[in-house]
């Protein structure tokens, strides 16, 4: 049997982080991760946290370097966002997909004519074009041309800005804006097993989800998305793609409970809501249990 998970994508097609029964895994003792502290901390600037995650391969830097002080663009460059849409009210995070047109998007490093990679602006106006786009608490670089991240802001009203910038990180004055409510309460939950429990060999985990529905990946949704269970491992930071294997199973078929086998001790098991294309979400809890031997 693989060690890798495997589950059926919405097209029927094998997806390679389809889901299996793991093998059995000796048991390790990760710190445990005090979640609460850890979004108090980062709550201070009304942005909880970020990460751009790269979900395909960048395009390789083509072309001819840009003159010194400036990188030109045609003038039908585009960017825009893909999801969220303007007005729309979110749960807990938000998936962010950009599109750029008749612009490369590649990695940073070297300005080049007609090339660059995105940047998402948190509450804050756009950089003056030509200028440095900051890299802090509101101003986040998809350095890697990456086109998709996760957010998780503070519940109210947020402005979002997609600039363009060169590979210089120079802002240019290509940039698409939306606005976006969050809304409080959505979180997922492991029904069971009870945290101490002792179980035995094989039990099933079930969780449920609020304000937050679970349905098969392959699209990215906004209020959606497919649960994760890791096996004795931290959490995924926000944005970061989740990888597949017998301590990362996927259900991309949108799965509420799962069976597992695991080696007789202790197991930590975090439940974490991936959004359409696997990137972690903030949406996370976890127990710990103890298989008889």
């Amino acid at each position: 049997m693989s060690d890798e998970p495997r589950y059926t994508s919405q097209s029927g097609a094998a997806d390679p982080t389809a889901r299996d029964t793991p093998k059995r895994i000796e048991p390790v003792r990760p710190r445990r991760v005090d979640r609460r502290a850890v979004l108090l901390a980062l709550g201070s600037s009304g942005v909880l946290a970020t990460a751009g995650c790269l979900t395909r391969r960048p395009q390789e830097p083509v072309g001819d370097p840009a003159p010194a002080g400036e990188t030109p663009y045609p003038p039908d460059a585009s960017v825009r966002f893909v999801t969220p849409t303007d007005g729309a009210v979110v749960a807990g995070y938000v998936s962010v997909v950009l599109a750029a047109e008749n612009v490369r998007l590649e990695p940073a490093g070297r300005a080049r004519a007609g090339a660059g990679h995105l940047h998402l602006l948190v509450d804050t106006d756009p950089v003056t074009p030509g200028e440095m786009i900051p890299d802090d608490a509101r101003h986040f670089h998809l350095g890697e041309g990456s086109s998709e991240t996760v957010l998780a802001l503070d519940p109210g009203q947020h402005r979002l800005v997609c600039q363009l910038g060169d590979g210089d990180h120079r802002a240019t004055a290509i940039t698409d804006t939306v606005t976006v409510t969050v809304v409080g309460g959505a979180s997922i939950s492991i029904v069971e097993p009870a945290d101490g429990a002792t179980v035995t060999n094989p039990f099933v985990v079930r969780w449920a989800t609020e304000k937050v529905r679970l349905e098969p990946a392959g699209q990215v949704r906004q209020n959606a998305g497919h649960a994760h269970l890791l096996v004795d491992t931290d959490p995924l930071p926000v944005g970061r793609l989740i990888p597949a294997g017998p301590k990362h199973l996927h259900y991309g078929g949108g799965e509420d409970e799962a069976t597992l086998d695991l080696s007789p001790g202790e197991h930590r098991l975090v439940c974490q809501v991936g959004n359409g294309t696997h990137l972690a979400t903030p949406l996370v809890d976890e127990v710990t249990i103890t298989v008889a031997g």
